[in-house]
């Protein structure tokens, strides 16, 4: 893997900013939560900012629901539609009470299959990616490169809690293969808006990548919080664009310092 060297934590004056929102929405087949989605989207549309929603379609599959309407009136929305699994094993979604994950090769291409199917039949194939719980199973870049998509966000530019599945973080954007690009994120909502940088920058470019959960949106403080960086990354100079946007900006800053 290559690595960019020009990579600093904290951003700079005279640099291009951009910051994504994303959620991990793994619950849209829930009312409760698709309504506090649903508000979100239309808030940022209406102040011009572009949300990335990695999908997650398994627990709406199990739950037998179709979310296809509810990920095309978000894409509608002018926000990005990005695929997110979780390798769960075959027993997650059929025993009640029970989920756990399985890394074997097969049940991780499995998953990856079942998802990305499940949004190319809703008519929003996904470009970006981010796996659940960080994982970064053996074969999945060669498969994500395989199959159309242009990014990942599984890695991190911070330090996992201790508890983590043992990913460290990664150092900078970085080409995985094949064009694929590795864009780290760069903090958890509640980082975000702390006193901790939460920032990343690549040559000319600085970026910020935040990410929660749909469900998140259920918590009065959450979601004030995403509300606050709605409000106040404008004002502070960062521009509020999808992860896809990003992606595409160090890109171009790979390319250009090579």
């Amino acid at each position: 893997m290559r690595q960019e060297r020009r990579f600093y934590k904290t951003g700079g004056l005279g640099v291009t900013r951009l910051a994504s929102l994303t959620l991990h929405a793994e619950k849209l087949h829930r009312d409760d939560v698709w309504a506090a989605v649903e508000r979100l989207a239309q808030r940022a549309a209406g102040l011009g900012a572009r949300l990335t929603f990695f999908v997650h379609p398994f627990w709406a599959l199990a739950a037998g629901a179709d979310i296809a309407t509810r990920v095309v009136r978000l894409a509608e929305l002018g926000h990005e539609i990005g695929q997110h699994t979780h390798y769960y094993d075959a027993r997650t979604g059929r025993v009640p009470g029970h989920k756990a994950g399985d890394l074997d090769p097969g049940n991780v291409v499995r998953r990856l299959e079942e998802d990305r199917a499940a949004l190319e039949r809703a008519g929003v194939p996904p470009r970006g990616f981010v796996s659940g719980a960080w994982a970064f199973p053996e074969g999945l870049a060669e498969w994500l490169a395989g199959h159309g998509f242009t990014y990942d966000c599984s890695l991190r530019t911070y330090a996992p809690p201790s508890n983590a599945s043992g990913m460290t973080p990664a150092a900078a954007p970085h080409f995985l293969r094949d064009g694929l690009l590795e864009v780290p994120t760069t903090a958890p909502l509640r980082r975000a808006i702390g006193l901790l940088p939460g920032s990343a920058r690549l040559g000319d470019l600085a970026y910020r990548l935040v990410y929660c959960h749909d469900d998140d949106l259920l918590d009065l403080r959450k979601r004030a919080a995403l509300g606050y960086l709605l409000a106040i990354l404008p004002f502070r100079g960062w521009r509020l664009v999808s992860a896809g946007e990003i992606a595409q900006c160090c890109r171009e800053e790979l390319m250009r310092h090579g």
